[in-house]
């Protein structure tokens, strides 16, 4: 909920480390495929199985334990651990 400008140097290293491994591991295992998603070659993505937030509103994060809060940001909804990501 933080204004991107609000971010110091150490925190936007660490937050463009994190996004760049997701994106990876989401290339890595071809998309997320809810729905009707394929890659090029009509497989579907297989980094649905690898999400660990998404989608999991009010169940334990798997690093802690605690319950994940579910918010809406400018109309989307976002899951998080209020513990592990204060």
């Amino acid at each position: 909920m933080r204004p991107a400008s609000s971010l110091n140097r150490e925190e936007l290293a660490r937050l463009h480390g994190s996004l760049r491994e997701v994106l990876l591991q989401g290339i890595d295992h071809r998309g997320t495929t809810f729905r009707d998603y394929v890659d090029g070659q009509g497989r579907e993505g297989g980094n649905q199985d690898y999400l660990k937030v998404y989608g999991r509103g009010g169940q334990p994060c798997f690093r802690c334990g605690h319950a994940l809060f579910k918010i809406k940001i400018a109309g989307r909804t976002a899951v998080f651990c209020p513990e592990c990501q204060k």
